[in-house]
């Protein structure tokens, strides 16, 4: 099992696939000594039994105040890891920011099959 978690400037929105909602990036602290503050978490996983039996997953999360009521910004979603990967490229390459990114790969290394759609558990247990 391949677990990989980290954090991203855009948050997801109601548009299926998910959609993208790029966001100006919050910082926390003094200029110079700022921290960036994410607007949503993600945690992607792949348990790999057999070169031929591969099963994987994404989740998503907005960070939202907890006074937050806006329906159409959801918390939370299982999404597909190829959507997860499209998600962080268009976060990386979110031209606000002047990052210019390369296609997210989120299992390299000879386990391409964790980002097949066909490899994707249907809903988490």
């Amino acid at each position: 099992m391949y677990l990989i978690t980290g954090t991203a400037f855009g948050h997801i929105t109601n548009q299926y696939p998910v959609g993208y909602n790029q966001q100006h990036i919050n910082t926390l602290g003094l200029v110079g000594n700022a921290i960036n503050v994410p607007n949503s978490m993600w945690t992607a996983g792949c348990c790999v039994l057999s070169p031929n039996d591969v099963e994987s997953f994404a989740v998503i999360g907005n960070y939202l105040p907890k006074d937050s009521t806006d329906p159409n910004e959801p918390l939370t979603r299982q999404i597909t890891v190829k959507q997860l990967e499209k998600f962080l490229a268009d976060d990386v390459d979110n031209q606000d920011q002047h990052i210019n990114g390369p296609n997210v790969n989120l299992f390299p290394a000879g386990y391409g099959a964790c980002s097949n759609a066909a490899n994707d558990l249907p809903v988490l247990p």
